[in-house]
């Protein structure tokens, strides 16, 4: 696994970093939740500049949701199991903050 960068418009951040599974020495596939852009989702195989560790595109979509973060109440591995039975994936974000995506349907595309 790599971090790569994912470039943002965005009014405080100009790189998200992610983790990515290297597929061939410029491509790889998106291995947790990308929280600041709705272009690069979890699972997308990306193209990116392996020099400077940077995003170029989308190559082929993984079929996941854009991320969303959701506010929950109570322990953290309660909300989590009540997300995964629901099929999301997620990750912590803090203190009663999860970040979900969900694989899309079929007609969703």
């Amino acid at each position: 696994m790599i971090k790569i960068l994912i470039p943002l418009q965005h009014e405080q951040f100009d790189y998200e970093g992610v983790w990515v599974k290297e597929l061939s020495q410029n491509t790889g596939e998106i291995n947790n939740l990308p929280v600041y852009t709705k272009e690069y989702k979890f699972g997308d195989i990306i193209e990116f500049d392996p020099q400077t560790s940077k995003a170029i595109r989308v190559v082929q979509h993984g079929g996941y949701t854009p991320t969303q973060i959701v506010k929950y109440e109570g322990q953290f591995a309660d909300a989590k199991l009540k997300w995964e039975d629901e099929g999301y994936v997620i990750e912590g974000m803090g203190q009663g903050r999860l970040a979900v995506t969900k694989k899309c349907r079929e007609q969703d595309g």
